[in-house]
């Protein structure tokens, strides 16, 4: 039965867990599809190379583990800060999972996508700074996909601003509605009061008018009654006493009847002004409330705008 080697180490004590070959000695997990199958001695060496290494951490690639894939990359750098190499690896580690559908999900060793831009471009001068024509071009594909990288970046950033722009606006736009919202509730209030105050003295001056009738028919009554009665007591049936009561009691009516139109007219008038001045607050605060409706729906409209753009971006 030929042995199994770990790539990460070189030891032999590889078993079997589930659906996994696992690494009694440094702990590496391989898919039972990444089994390696060896024959005759292993060697384990204490320290690491350059090539070992570097095939540990494209292992880790392979095996999705881009944290790990990045550390290792990252000591590579550190032990060999002259190998072009390293800094691509790093690169490929940092973008490798990287695509713009989860754009907005993207992080990888805690860095937010905003902080990628700058990490990976610094890598990238580095080893542009380091590698020679002929890798240049034998890493090309890998360097356009950089680029390509970072283009999208600085097209999100500018996404981002703009949403936040938006954000913003979307704010005011809120905070304007909901002034608007509560300026037409207290119009409505308003309006409400004043067409109650309206209506009320409406009926009440109706009701002086009424008043106004039933008590120039009363005065006409006494004054008739009256008449009569002092006709009767001191007339002694004489037709000059009967005409000088008659005169009289005319007289007491136009009299008692101006009298009386005089002070419900002096009533009237004031209700009549007060129901032209609200007739003009109603007209007013309607004005008012149609302008503050048309306004709130103006910045309906253009909060809606503004979330399709904010959807869309």
């Amino acid at each position: 039965m030929e042995a199994l080697k770990c790539k990460m180490c070189g030891s032999t004590s590889v078993t079997k867990e589930g659906e996994f070959y696992v690494c009694a000695y440094c702990g590496t997990k391989y898919p039972e599809k990444m089994k390696i199958e060896l024959s005759g001695e292993v060697k384990v060496q204490g320290i690491d190379n350059f090539e070992t290494m570097l095939e540990r951490g494209d292992t880790f690639l392979k095996l999705n583990e881009y944290n790990k894939a990045k550390k290792v990359f990252e000591e590579l750098a550190d032990l060999y800060p002259n190998k072009c190499i390293v800094y691509l690896k790093q690169i490929i580690a940092l973008t490798i999972n990287f695509n713009m559908d989860n754009y907005d999900d993207y992080y990888i060793s805690g860095l937010r996508y905003n902080d990628m831009k700058s990490a990976v471009m610094k890598l990238e001068e580095r080893f542009l700074a380091l590698c020679s024509i002929e890798q240049t071009i034998q890493y090309g594909a890998d360097l356009k996909k950089i680029k390509d990288y970072i283009a999208f970046l600085d097209y999100k950033e500018e996404q981002d601003e703009l949403k936040k722009e938006y954000k913003k606006k979307m704010e005011k736009l809120e905070e304007k509605i909901k002034k608007c919202d509560n300026n037409v509730v207290s119009i409505n209030k308003t309006l409400n009061e004043t067409y109650s105050m309206l209506n009320h003295n409406k009926a009440l001056l109706v009701k002086q008018k009424e008043n106004k009738k039933k008590n120039c028919l009363i005065d006409i009554i006494i004054s008739l009654i009256g008449g009569t009665i002092m006709v009767l007591l001191f007339g002694h049936g004489k037709w000059e006493a009967w005409l000088s009561g008659g005169v009289l009691t005319i007289l007491a009516i136009i009299i008692l009847v101006a009298m009386e139109n005089f002070s419900h007219n002096r009533d009237d008038k004031n209700v009549i002004n007060k129901i032209a001045y609200l007739e003009n607050e109603v007209k007013r605060y309607d004005a008012m409330l149609l302008e503050e409706k048309s306004k709130m729906d103006n910045l309906k409209e253009e909060k809606e705008r503004l979330h399709c753009k904010l959807v869309k971006e």
